[in-house]
């Protein structure tokens, strides 16, 4: 069977990689969401000595993510693990320091962004951090033109899919004890949301 690509993800592996790698010291565990096709885990891990990566996925994904992490498999990164965000008893307790997900909120449900900072919640260690990767609107606004075709292109693929409000998820992340660290912006219109526990 051939190996599931994202050239999404081959285009921003690396400008990823220099936004998290001040973070991420040896030792440190991550807990990514929604991993795909492998290629960001694979990648950040092979470039971060020492940090643990567990990747995961939704029940229907996790044949094409197992199939991928087979041709990626290295020591530091766990083999993958069904996470759906709405099933909050499914999170690990307090395991992790480093929560990341890359472009997974304009596809998931809006209401599943509380069950996403419920779950971060759980499963962080105090004072841990969730790295949120992707397009976002600014006071309802598109950043770009090409957010905004994007958005019409997601809406074809799905009602329940379209870039979320930037205020809207600072206020869902404020609501389950997490502060806002950094806002970077990221290649190609994206940014990269950082937050840290605080409750």
């Amino acid at each position: 069977m051939e190996i599931p690509f994202s050239p999404s993800c081959e285009r921003n592996k690396e400008p990823i990689l220099q936004a998290l790698k001040k973070h991420l010291e040896p030792g440190k565990r991550v807990l990514e969401i929604g991993s795909g096709t492998a290629q960001h885990a694979f990648y950040l891990t092979k470039s971060l000595p020492g940090v643990i990566w567990q990747p995961t996925e939704r029940s229907e994904g996790l044949a094409t993510l197992s199939l991928c992490y087979q041709s990626f498999a290295i020591e530091q990164l766990l083999p993958p693990q069904i996470l759906n965000v709405q099933e909050l008893e499914n999170w690990p307790s307090s395991s992790f320091q480093v929560i990341f997900t890359a472009n997974t909120f304009h596809i998931m449900p809006q209401e599943n962004l509380s069950y996403f900072f419920k779950g971060s919640q759980r499963a962080l260690e105090p004072e841990g951090k969730v790295f949120i990767y992707g397009p976002f609107k600014y006071k309802g606004e598109f950043t770009s033109e090409s957010n905004y075709q994007f958005e019409k292109w997601l809406k074809s693929h799905g009602r329940s899919q379209g870039q979320r409000d930037f205020e809207v998820v600072l206020d869902e992340a404020m609501s389950q004890g997490f502060a806002l660290s950094e806002d970077l912006e990221m290649p190609a219109n994206n940014r990269m949301l950082i937050f840290e526990k605080i409750g």
